[in-house]
């Protein structure tokens, strides 16, 4: 099981599946004196390829250090990991997501390299990895640093396919007020038909940005609905009434 405060927390919010665990465990593993001088990437690159078959929200913040921890060969299947996870997560679990991983500081996370020592020029240079892309992006801008946040938004906004909203209406909240204008502007950006069924997947977290206090989103929670109820959407309206979570099929019918 995990240790330090962080790890503490985020056990008591969601638990690995005993496949996980244990693969994780594995992964985290103190290196050995022959790991230390002869690497371990290869064996890590095996871990983390099982991982990505556990399509676990909950594996978010253990895969963190990995996939900022320039090793190409390790990069790749964690950030692959870290897509099929998050595509698993609901809007809620995102949420949460980003509030564990701003705080993630786990004892044995590396010291010079990964999550902690994530600067703002990394947020751009993920663009070969296709579509696993938009993920490692998006926890970039959970991380704690404002800097690091502005210039995954700004990476983000030069993504398209709805995929990357989520993250976008997310960072709309930021307490920092250059990190949250350029969502914003993001958001507006994608104020068309095209993003409608992308909204409405979001729907829970427009229906959090209601009650927030920090900032005043009515304008654009205003775009979002109105763009949810032209006559062209009727049939991602349909798709909304029939939709798992009972908020989006409330926030639907309404």
């Amino acid at each position: 099981s995990a240790a330090g405060g962080a790890d503490r927390h985020y056990e008591a919010v969601r638990s690995l599946s005993p496949r996980a665990e244990k693969l994780v465990s594995a992964l985290r593993r103190p290196p050995s004196l022959t790991d230390r001088l002869l690497g371990r990437a290869d064996e890590d690159v095996a871990i983390l390829v099982e991982l990505g078959e556990c399509t676990e929200p909950a594996l978010v913040p253990y895969l963190l250090d990995h996939v900022f921890s320039g090793v190409r060969s390790v990069v790749r299947p964690t950030a692959v990991a870290l897509d099929r996870a998050l595509a698993a997560a609901s809007p809620d679990e995102l949420l949460e997501l980003e509030q564990l991983c701003r705080a993630w500081w786990p004892y044995w996370a590396l010291p010079k390299t990964g999550w902690r020592n994530l600067r703002p020029l990394d947020a751009c240079r993920f663009n070969t990895l296709g579509d696993p892309e938009v993920a490692v992006v998006g926890v970039a801008s959970f991380h704690s640093d404002g800097y690091v946040r502005e210039a995954a938004v700004t990476r983000l906004d030069a993504i398209s396919g709805g995929r990357e909203l989520p993250f976008l209406l997310v960072r709309l909240n930021d307490w920092v007020t250059q990190v949250a204008e350029r969502a914003r502007v993001a958001v507006e950006r994608r104020m068309t038909s095209a993003y409608a069924a992308a909204f409405l997947d979001s729907l829970p977290i427009l229906l959090r940005l209601e009650i927030s206090r920090r900032r005043e989103h009515r304008a654009i929670l205003d775009q979002a609905y109105a763009l949810l109820r032209a006559p062209e959407q009727r049939e991602v309206l349909a798709r909304g009434l029939t939709a798992p979570d009972r908020r989006i099929r409330r926030a639907t019918f309404r």
